[in-house]
């Protein structure tokens, strides 16, 4: 859990501070984003050692029904990115393929998801995200 503070103050989305915490993957401050700073040096440390192939960031969705990823589009290959959420639709009835997307805006550079693909190149980042409402 990235949040701990917010959440047990009963923020899903912004730490105790107003911060939302999804929105501060590019540069993390160490002091006022010690969760998010600490997990993205885990991961950039444990890509130097091993070769990830695979992240996947857990949300829940105000808005939208079902479960469903965000991916990041890879413009020569854009197969690669989506074979796993289209795999996962297949076998569980919950999951849209149909509801995922795989592009991103300038708003969301800063988002787990775009900042590691970005910065780690790689092609499996993605952001499940699960409807507070069911499917």
């Amino acid at each position: 859990m990235m949040n701990p503070d917010g959440v047990i103050h009963g923020n899903y989305r912004t730490s105790l501070g107003g911060c939302d915490l999804n929105r501060r993957w590019k540069k993390p401050n160490r002091k006022l984003n010690p969760t998010v700073f600490f997990a993205k040096e885990s991961i950039k440390k444990f890509s130097r050692e091993k070769d990830v192939r695979f992240i996947i960031d857990l949300h829940g969705h105000s808005k939208n029904f079902n479960a469903f990823f965000y991916g990041c589009n890879n413009v020569e290959d854009q197969i690669p990115s989506r074979v796993f959420p289209y795999l996962l639709s297949k076998i569980n009835k919950m999951v849209s393929f149909r509801n995922s997307r795989f592009h991103y805006s300038k708003l969301q550079e800063s988002t787990a998801r775009v900042a590691l693909w970005k910065e780690l190149k790689i092609s499996n980042v993605y952001t499940l995200e699960a409807s507070f409402y069911g499917y």
